[in-house]
């Protein structure tokens, strides 16, 4: 099981922020034409590689975050810098699903305490989930498993007119899967870290975690294939909007379980790596938790706009460095 609870955790930390609105797909995959299969393939065969060279590199350091990996991989001066810069988006990715909470409060209640209600809910979901690799693997789980029902029930309404496609080729579909797993990976890398400290095997940590998220992306993928607006913020609730009522409460529910999830794990990274930086580890949960708190009053939209793309894209550009240092 502890291959499944490193594959599990890795879910929980991308399907939040790279997954659940539908808007990722679309821009990553389903937008660029018929090789969009290949892009998915791509993506999850890259996931799995970057994921069983972070476990193996994890176990053979000791190391249950990416600073401290970075740290004994290369030296203090680069952990150092991944400290701050990973702290940041860990940061940011939790305040955006916080935001993203309220605003789901605020649709389902009507009541001026809908947003307050709404991220409360999501943060004490989150700190359960953030307990332990066990209760992590477990939101994981749920979200994941929320979220291919519904993008499966998604699969199986009627026809819809479909946008022209950009006809990109296999080449620029395979590179934008490539891409998206190295951003995703890059924000799961903390969890990944820790969950594999107790994989035997980093290739079947690797292989499972692929996997799962192969079978998560293509109903995915068909699904949001079939909207005729590409420039939708959330295609997935574009979509439900076909089922009427149900398909609103339906589209809330899985977008709360993919951003609760999400948020657990960022505040487990978070608390893990304020540890190794010497703070109390008493404090360090309730630092994560006032820090994500203080930053979503931003709000949603600038936070995911703005700052999230710029750190996760040089987060993710660090991650092939690691490759250099992966022995056999």
């Amino acid at each position: 099981m502890a291959e499944w609870k490193v594959a599990l955790a890795a879910i929980a930390a991308i399907v939040g922020a790279g997954f659940a609105s539908g808007r990722e797909i679309v821009s990553f995959f389903t937008m660029h034409g018929k090789w969009w299969p290949l892009g998915a393939a791509a993506c999850c065969a890259a996931v799995g590689l970057l994921t069983a060279m972070l476990v193996q590199l994890a176990r053979r350091t000791k190391s249950a975050s990416l600073p401290q990996l970075y740290t004994r991989v290369m030296d203090e001066k680069c952990g150092e810098a991944v400290q701050v810069v990973y702290a940041l988006m860990l940061l940011i990715v939790c305040a955006a699903m916080c935001s993203a909470a309220a605003e789901m409060g605020a649709l389902a209640l009507d009541s001026r305490f809908a947003r307050p209600a709404g991220a409360a809910c999501a943060l004490a979901l989150a700190l359960f989930g953030a307990k332990s690799r066990g209760h992590l693997a477990g939101s994981g789980l749920i979200a994941a498993g929320v979220l291919l029902v519904f993008y499966c029930a998604l699969c199986m309404r009627g026809p819809q007119v479909t946008a022209p496609a950009q006809q990109n080729g296999a080449l620029v579909s395979t590179g934008l899967g490539v891409l998206y797993a190295c951003l995703n990976v890059a924000l799961a890398a903390g969890v990944i870290c820790c969950a594999g400290q107790e994989a035997a095997s980093p290739a079947r940590a690797g292989l499972f975690t692929g996997i799962l998220l192969l079978a998560v992306l293509v109903p995915a993928c068909v699904a949001v294939k079939r909207l005729g607006d590409t420039s939708l913020a959330l295609p997935s609730v574009a979509l439900a909007g076909e089922m009427g009522l149900f398909g609103f409460w339906a589209s809330l529910a899985a977008l709360f379980a993919a951003a609760v999830s999400t948020l657990a794990s960022g505040l487990y990274s978070l608390k893990r790596q304020l540890a190794d930086a010497g703070l109390p580890e008493k404090w360090c949960m309730s630092a994560a938790v006032l820090g994500a708190v203080t930053l979503s009053v931003v709000g949603f939209a600038p936070i995911v706009n703005v700052a999230y793309p710029l750190l996760g894209f040089l987060c993710a550009m660090l991650l092939p460095t690691l490759a250099l240092f992966v022995k056999d």
